[in-house]
């Protein structure tokens, strides 16, 4: 378990903020959990495969981190790798409720610049909704960026 920080189920999603091993510096934890994701679009293209590949993702600052796993079985964190496998930054990512009520615990992260669309799958709606408030909460800090101090605004 990590010091610090809320726990909401072992393997679906904590909240907090905890200090990468010993030595590291203190990182900034918004959420993070075991999901499920499968590549819909990469480039504009469908892939050729799709399948869904499971990881533990962190929500850190402003990027997502994925850890793969170790296994083929588990979904707490002790069942994932302790280095990440990608860090993906989430500028121009916005996060969607997948419109299926089949799909209730799936969400999906888009990028139109690149259009590249990832679908991710958690183990209930609760923790979906979870996700979804967390990066919606850091997309939104990343629109209200301050303007530099040099220049005139003409409101």
């Amino acid at each position: 378990m990590l010091p610090d920080a809320i726990s909401t189920a072992s393997s679906d999603g904590v909240f907090g903020g905890f200090e990468l091993d010993g030595d590291a510096a203190q990182e900034s934890l918004e959420f993070q959990g075991c999901v499920r994701r499968k590549t819909v679009l990469k480039d504009g293209r469908k892939p050729a495969v799709a399948s869904w590949q499971r990881y533990w993702l962190q929500i850190w600052a402003n990027s997502l981190v994925y850890f793969p796993p170790k296994s083929f079985k588990g979904n707490d964190r002790a069942d994932f790798k302790r280095e990440p496998c990608k860090v993906c930054p989430l500028d121009g990512w916005r996060a969607e409720q997948v419109d299926n009520i089949q799909q209730a615990n799936t969400f999906q992260l888009v990028n139109m610049a690149t259009s590249t669309i990832y679908k991710f799958r958690t183990s209930s709606p609760k923790f979906t909704t979870m996700w979804l408030e967390s990066l919606n909460r850091i997309s939104q800090q990343n629109t209200e960026k301050q303007l530099p101090v040099n220049l005139m605004s003409f409101e």
